[in-house]
């Protein structure tokens, strides 16, 4: 029978590697989703409704926050549409009865619902991951 035993040498210096790889690589993947969030805004601009173009050019992304839920480190982007002088946005976005043409209603929840499945490859993508 064959025993292998493994001895690990400088394992102050091995960690830090591995942390330093682990920061480059969240690093990689925060950039990766403000590149997806930016394409993401593209198309809820591109499907707001227009009437005079205020709904459309009111069109942000905040982010990336950082935030602790239940433990766990959490990044967060936020969409928004509306502002002062927008204030109908979120009434707009909600009437699924209301004339929308051209664009629709749930400009903004259409696109995440659409993409969901799609998010994680296109953040590593963009991340120069995958």
């Amino acid at each position: 029978m064959a025993t292998l035993s493994l001895q690990l040498h400088g394992k102050k210096r091995v960690t830090t590697n591995i942390r330093a790889e682990v920061d480059n690589l969240l690093t990689k993947s925060i950039g990766g989703l403000v590149v997806v969030a930016g394409q993401e805004m593209t198309e809820m601009k591109r499907r707001a409704p227009v009437d005079t173009g205020d709904l459309q050019s009111s069109g942000f992304v905040d982010g990336p926050n950082f935030l602790r839920i239940g433990g766990f480190k959490v990044v967060e982007m936020v969409f928004s549409f509306g502002d002062t002088v927008v204030t109908y946005a979120f009434a707009v976005h909600e009437d699924l009865e209301a004339f929308h043409n051209p664009g629709q209603a749930r400009y903004v929840a259409s696109v995440l619902e659409e993409s969901s499945g799609f998010l994680t490859p296109r953040i590593a993508a963009a991340a120069g991951l995958g």
